[in-house]
């Protein structure tokens, strides 16, 4: 079936939101990469539930573009949520090897973990608040390699993102002057 000439593909349309959704942000280059960088950060904190709070709270206090940070936390969803959280589990736990020698796990609570994790249980009781609340209390108490470990794929992805965001940012201004973004230069 031939495409029509004015259907889109799903690349193009995410291109097209990115040109004129964070391109044309109405603020300087610097808040709205500040608002990526930040966004990113929290992003990869394993908090449950509070990111675009924490993420709105952050903006304000160093005055990044607080839409763009919290449009950019959305990078971890249910859907992301369980490979983001082994990537900073893998490396967490690697960091922790060099440094201590061993793993900062108790091994026989990880075990336990393991072994009373049931995947339909979790499926059956996705939408109740007492897995989550179990899910956080886990994440907070016995999570020690999976905070280190997202927190340094967070900074890393924040600093990355920051100084990408504002290369382009300040690349397609240059080249598409308009007179709304004459202040921000």
């Amino acid at each position: 079936m031939a495409k029509k000439k004015y259907e889109r593909t799903r690349f193009e349309n995410f291109m097209r939101f990115l040109k004129f959704r964070i391109l044309h942000v109405n603020d300087s280059p610097k808040s709205i990469a500040m608002g990526v960088g930040l966004g990113l950060f929290i992003a990869w904190a394993p908090i449950l539930g509070v990111r675009m709070i924490v993420a709105l709270f952050l903006a304000i206090i160093v005055k990044a573009n607080k839409i763009v940070s919290i449009a950019v936390v959305w990078v971890c969803n249910p859907l992301t949520y369980i490979p983001m959280w082994v990537a900073g589990y893998m490396l967490g736990k690697f960091v922790f090897k060099i440094f201590t020698g061993s793993s900062g796990d108790q091994p026989e609570s990880i075990a336990h973990q393991e072994s009373s994790f049931n995947l339909s249980e979790f499926f059956s009781r996705f939408f109740e608040l007492a897995l989550w609340k179990e899910i956080g209390v886990s994440l907070w108490s016995e999570g020690t390699e999976l905070w280190l470990g997202s927190l340094i794929i967070g900074l890393i992805s924040a600093v990355g993102g920051y100084f990408l965001t504002y290369y382009f940012i300040t690349k397609h201004r240059e080249k598409n002057p308009h007179r709304r973004f004459q202040k921000h230069l």
